[in-house]
Order: structure tokens, then C-alpha cells, then sequence
């Protein structure tokens, strides 16, 4: 599972994608004494600390809502665009 995850991340490197999109990009991996994977170092993204689960809530204001999946839209666009297909 590890290496499919690694793979994806080198596909995101690797690809055209736009350096503003708001998705994680692999720093590093990290190593126990015996060479084996334990995590992975990956970018932060702010999100101002608006999580899709608090766009759903019912007193979100719509503007808010429809920003979410417009930025959620034009993610999986772009990933599918460059042919990435996570999950």
C-alpha cells in the first residue's frame, strides 16, 4: 500500500499540474534505524480552518459551500486531466 501511495505522489511530481493546486505534495519519506517506511513528509495546506466537514453544516452560507466545490471540482479535474487517478 506504501508504494502505491509513493507512486502516486511520484505521478503528482512528475505531471504538468498547477503549483497553486490545493493538494499535498511528497517532501520526504521517513526511515526507521532499519531502513523501513514509517511516514510520510508531506506539504501543508491552509485551509483556514474551513474542512469540507464544516462546509456541509447547515448554517455554512451557501457562498461558502460553492467554494468548496468549486475547489473540489477543479482539483479532480486537474488530477484526472493529468491522467491521476487516486482512488
Amino acid at each position: 500500500m506504501a508504494l502505491r501511495e509513493l507512486e502516486n505522489y511520484k505521478r503528482i511530481m512528475e505531471s504538468n499540474l498547477d503549483p497553486d493546486l490545493r493538494i499535498c505534495r511528497l517532501l520526504g519519506v521517513i526511515k526507521d534505524d532499519e531502513n523501513q517506511l514509517i511516514g510520510l513528509l508531506l506539504t501543508y495546506i491552509d485551509c483556514d480552518f474551513l474542512t469540507l466537514a464544516c462546509a456541509v453544516e447547515h448554517d455554512t452560507p451557501v457562498s461558502t459551500r460553492q467554494k468548496s466545490v468549486d475547489q473540489v471540482t477543479d482539483t479532480l479535474t486537474q488530477l484526472h486531466n493529468a491522467g491521476l487517478v487516486l482512488g
